[in-house]
């Protein structure tokens, strides 16, 4: 899923020459033929998650056309439901977490989205560029809120989170000293 997600062959037609008959991925079937075509459900569950993903990151950097906004917000809700009501309780990982506290963002449960993401960013497998993520989102949630004295708060701790992994993430500094 990931390796599809870096080659953009999500979408219908980004990759021609994969669409004849013994060219097709489990992907191109599940786009083709949907979700509930698949025999093996760690598949589909894992699919589901990296569908959500893309979605939710399409949204976040605005990387959709213009006037599409509304279709792609409703396909996450959508899939993100799918997700919940076939597998429950399935994963503990960045990806979902991320997810859930953005749909309760869409939903405009701010605080609710907040919880989410400090879990998640507490938890114990999370990745230096995901601990980032997610307390930028804990910061735009609450500018979204607005709560701006907690907003400083939730920077200054992304500025620390940045700080104690720029190295490993060989990434540039940002202060001068």
């Amino acid at each position: 899923g990931r390796a599809m997600r870096e080659l953009k062959m999500f979408e219908k037609g980004d990759n021609p020459q994969l669409t004849s008959d013994k060219d097709r991925t489990m992907i191109q079937e599940v786009l083709t033929e949907g979700l509930s075509r698949l025999k093996d459900k760690n598949i589909e569950a894992l699919l589901l998650l990296e569908l959500i993903g893309v979605y939710r990151e399409t949204i976040q950097t605005q990387a959709y056309r213009e006037g599409e906004e509304r279709t792609v917000i409703s396909h996450f809700k959508y899939t993100f439901n799918s997700l919940e009501q076939t597998f429950p309780k399935r994963f503990d990982n960045y990806e979902y977490w991320a997810a859930r506290g953005f749909y309760n963002e869409l939903q405009g449960q701010l605080r609710q989205a907040k919880e989410l993401y400090l879990f998640a960013l507490n938890g114990p497998q999370v990745k230096p560029h995901e601990r980032l993520a997610l307390a930028e989102s804990i910061y735009d949630v609450y500018l979204k809120m607005p709560d701006y004295d907690k907003a400083l708060n939730a920077l200054t701790v992304l500025l620390n989170i940045y700080d104690e992994y720029k190295a490993q993430l060989n990434m540039p500094s940002f202060r001068v000293n």
